[in-house]
């Protein structure tokens, strides 16, 4: 279908515009019959017809001719002239009027040339002006049709005005039915930060504001045109201020509208008084007539269009549209050297609202935070839904990468959505990728983000999370351990390792702590920090704990029959410990083996954040293990954020004082003044210390003068396997590095 059928079969929006008495219609510019009636405004008195003037011209030389006649036709006129000594007197009257007919009339005529050649320069401006208004008119008419939906169409329309009209600065918005704020926004010119201004002051017009021409324009449905800006109010008002601040003197604002409901205004800024005369308007008023009839025909073969890019259940662009206008912005990001980010987000309590109010609740909680998003936003960039419940962030004209935390800060900070007559808080977390350091393609940009969105789930991070290609491989090595760790499991391929615990005035071995290590072919040794969340997840974790727990008492065993005596310190999780069954579970797997806690002694070690972490099953299990016998240790104690008051929560015998602070020990007097404090501390309340990670004769012997009486470490030796461990009983100072 073409335009001209459009026109013939719809009517065109009626715009009311109070200054404007009749609207003139595009057909007719174009026909150029409307020039015809331009009125050039001559008063009568400087506008004589030119028959007049001409007669006026023959009587003054007929006059002439007379005088001429009467002085020279006689000989005796002549002769008395000649010889009388006074000139005649009626002659002098008859030559005087002469004169002055002449310079009257010569005045007339120049007055009037000289009037209309400055009308003539008046008239050409104006018919420069309307055959302006004509090129920009033909050019929107044959880009109505061609444009594949709104944005683009306004985006396009912007672009021709802004090139072929001479205009500072030029806008166009559309909004969605029943809302007052455009949603669709297509700029043209440099005044971007005029234009966010101008949107800031729409989330919240104040009465100095409500009277600013296009947000007046569009609530009212009525052209505005102002040709004087800084007469329109004698004390300035917040607009007329920013306009002129950017040299905007005259502003013209248009009003569209489409079938489907949606208004929205077309805004032109000039940098002259009295930019915007009558037919020049009338013009741009045919125009947006024009505009509204193309925005319809879009919106009526955009559904295809709508329904193969977008996201229908969400109402956002889909996957594919979003690499398309990807594709785009990175090509103007590197014409203009800038940078481009796209980050993938994903709601973090989604799962939780689904759970409780159901799908539906789930697509609207999308749809929202979509729309939430759209609204921090510029109208350069775009939220899209690309799978999984996942959104997509395309962020650009970003000139520092600096600015980016910043940005997204402000963009993953939670909301309340209201879900009927609940209110939930939405929280967030993204992977981020950036143009042109991480990659130069789009598919690879929204994969990369897509895997720094991963680790930041992996690692517990919640806001938001750069790619890396460290994290990419910590990704890879992590599905690559998924994938063989039940085959591992199977096959036994778990080594346990013993490093011993010292006594450091002695130095002789009193306990040995038990670490679990999986030898990987490609991966080489793989530590528990790494399978065991994984082991968790696939439901490997108790079959683990139980072999380790096992395993390494039968050892303890061994060595007790050798003679051996010391204390063999196990690690366990805080999960363990949460199940309420956990120390029957001990007590039973202990007896299956004949481990005597009589004879030999338990320690298990537990993550600080045990005492963080308050749960009554815990404190139920530290009770029970205690009664049995079983010796408890707070491991990594200085790591987390707890307090001394902690301490008191829960039931221990040892604390391991976590290897940081030991590094510290000697160079920092807050560190040192730290662990005197702590030696002090638990010998109060009867709490044995530990200090792990000691690597030097110095943090040895500082330990030593602070109080300290046990430690571990590479000082005194590195993890060993069983049979190397022997030596160490034999010979206390040996370390095997």
């Amino acid at each position: 279908m073409t335009l001209k059928n459009i026109k013939q079969t719809g009517e065109r929006s009626k715009i009311p515009f109070k200054p404007v008495e009749q609207s003139v219609s595009g057909d007719k510019l174009r026909n150029n019959e409307f020039l015809s009636e331009i009125p050039f405004l001559i008063e009568k008195k400087e506008c004589k017809s030119s028959n007049v003037v001409a007669i006026k011209v023959v009587i003054t030389f007929l006059l002439l001719s007379m005088g001429l006649g009467l002085l020279f036709s006689e000989a005796v006129g002549l002769k008395l002239i000649l010889s009388s000594p006074f000139y005649p007197f009626k002659y002098w009257i008859i030559i005087l009027f002469i004169a002055l007919c002449l310079f009257w009339q010569i005045k007339i005529v120049t007055n009037s040339l000289h009037h209309r050649y400055e009308l003539l320069e008046k008239n050409e401006s104006r018919l420069a002006r309307l055959n302006r208004g004509y090129v920009i008119l033909r050019h929107i008419d044959q880009i109505l049709l061609q444009k594949q939906d709104p944005e683009q169409l306004l985006l396009e329309v912007c672009n021709i005005i802004y090139k072929f009209g001479d205009y500072a600065f030029v806008w166009a918005g559309l909004c969605e039915p029943n809302e007052n704020l455009p949603s669709i926004l297509a700029s043209q010119g440099s005044a971007k930060k005029y234009l966010q201004d101008l949107f800031n002051s729409y989330a919240s017009p104040s009465l100095k504001e409500r009277q600013e021409p296009s947000l007046s324009a569009l609530r009212n449905k009525q052209t505005v045109i102002i040709n004087d800006v800084s007469t329109f109010s004698k004390k300035q008002l917040n607009w007329q201020k920013r306009m002129l601040e950017n040299g905007f003197l005259s502003i013209a604002a248009f009003v569209l509208s489409t079938n489907k409901g949606r208004d929205g205004v077309l805004v032109l800024y000039s940098k002259q008084v009295n930019a915007f005369a009558q037919e020049e308007v009338k013009l741009f008023s045919a125009m947006v007539q024009d505009i509204n009839i193309g925005l319809s025909a879009v919106e009526q073969k955009d559904q295809r269009y709508y329904l193969a890019s977008y996201d229908v259940d969400v109402d956002l662009p889909n996957l594919a549209l979003f690499k398309d206008r990807l594709s785009q912005a990175i090509a103007r990001a590197q014409k203009e050297n800038e940078y481009l980010c796209v980050a993938v987000v994903k709601i973090t309590n989604l799962s939780g609202i689904v759970e409780q109010f159901g799908q539906e609740a789930g697509s609207n909680v999308v749809r929202e935070t979509g729309s939430h998003l759209m609204r921090l936003i510029s109208s350069s960039d775009t939220v899209a839904s690309i799978g999984k419940n996942n959104i997509a962030l395309m962020l650009t004209d970003i000139t520092s990468k600096n600015d980016l935390p910043f940005m997204l800060n402000r963009l993953l900070n939670s909301f309340i959505f209201h879900n009927e007559k609940n209110e939930v808080e939405i929280s967030m977390h993204a992977g981020i990728s950036v143009y042109p350091d991480d990659a130069q393609d789009a598919l690879l940009l929204i994969e990369y983000a897509n895997k720094a969105l991963e680790s930041s789930t992996f690692l517990g991070e919640l806001n938001c999370n750069f790619y890396s290609k460290k994290r990419t491989l910590e990704i890879r090595n992590r599905e690559r351990i998924r994938s063989e760790l039940p085959k591992a499991v199977e096959k036994g391929e778990f080594v346990l390792y013993y490093q011993p615990i010292h006594e450091l005035v002695s130095k002789e071995v009193v306990g040995i702590e038990v670490l679990t290590r999986w030898p990987h072919q490609k991966l080489g040794e793989v530590s528990p920090i790494q399978f065991f969340p994984i082991a968790r997840e696939l439901g490997l974790s108790s079959f683990l704990e139980n072999w380790i727990v096992k395993t390494a008492c039968l050892q303890m065993m061994q060595w007790h029959q050798m003679g051996v005596k010391l204390f063999l310190s196990i690690n366990i999780s805080i999960y363990q410990l949460e199940d309420p069954q956990f120390a029957e579970k001990l007590t039973k797997l202990l007896n299956e083996i004949h481990f005597s806690l009589k004879e030999m002694q338990l320690c298990l070690e537990v993550s600080e954040r045990v005492l963080v972490k308050e749960h009554e099953h815990v404190r139920a299990n530290f009770i029970k293990l205690r009664k049995m016998g079983i010796k408890i240790s707070i491991d990594d104690y200085g790591a987390q954020s707890s307090s001394i008051s902690d301490l008191l929560k829960l039931p221990f015998d040892t604390i391991k004082i976590d290897t940081m602070l030991i590094r510290a020990i000697g160079k920092n007097e807050n560190s040192d003044l730290i662990i005197k404090g702590m030696i002090a501390l638990l010998k109060g309340l009867n709490v044995q210390l530990i200090a792990e990670g000691v690597e030097t004769e110095d943090q040895q012997e500082l330990l030593k003068q602070y109080g300290c009486t046990l430690a571990q470490g590479y000082l005194f030796s590195s993890p060993q396997i069983a049979k190397n461990v022997v030596t160490l009983f034999n010979n206390p100072t040996e370390s095997s590095g």
